[in-house]
């Protein structure tokens, strides 16, 4: 049983270890494209990306609209009122 609790307790103290380490490094995002959104205003409320159909679904909050966007070929696919 005391085994076990080591075991335990190096698993917990490693991963701690792990998770500082990675802290460290900082996290650098790039934009891939840039998607011109004709007579759009405002910014986005909710994106949301269909990884299975490459697409993605944003909200745009000052525009009342759900605009679809393929990601593949980078253009906007359907511009829908909401």
């Amino acid at each position: 049983m005391q085994a076990l609790h080591r075991l335990f307790a190096a698993t917990v103290t490693l991963s701690a270890v792990a998770l500082l380490a990675i802290a460290d490094q900082p996290i650098t995002m790039t934009a891939a494209a840039s998607i011109k959104i004709p007579q759009s205003k405002g910014k986005f409320d909710f994106l949301r990306i269909d990884g299975q159909r490459h697409r993605l679904l944003a909200a745009h909050e000052n525009d009342g609209t759900a605009d679809y966007i393929d990601l593949k070929t980078q253009k906007l696919i359907a511009r829908l009122k909401v």
